[in-house]
């Protein structure tokens, strides 16, 4: 769900494919993580980026003097949005919500 929004308001297609979690185009890929984003981490990532490609990462805590490749942008994900995920997610999973769905089919 997180993935999905921030898919979204990034302007990508949220199509998980490998270790991409969408694209906006056939060279922009974008990958959210809930992991510390540091330099071996994107070296994993970008590993799976052709030549000419480029990766827009998300995750929630970022090490913070990296020297990236043009072709590699970091952002955080905003801790309210990572929150409101995490509520919506819990809400759908309680058991009165899952009870209300089996009376309801």
């Amino acid at each position: 769900m997180l993935r999905e929004a921030i898919c979204k308001i990034e302007g990508f297609k949220y199509k998980p494919v490998d270790v991409f979690h969408g694209h906006s185009s056939e060279r922009r890929f974008i990958h959210v993580t809930k992991e510390f984003v540091n330099v071996n981490y994107l070296k994993s990532i970008a590993s799976h980026l052709d030549i000419g490609q480029s990766l827009l990462v998300y995750g929630l805590t970022i090490q913070s003097d990296m020297n990236l490749p043009d072709n590699i942008e970091v952002k955080k994900i905003p801790k309210d949005c990572f929150c409101q995920a995490q509520r919506i997610l819990k809400s759908l999973l309680s058991p009165p919500i899952l009870v209300k769905m089996f009376y309801i089919c």
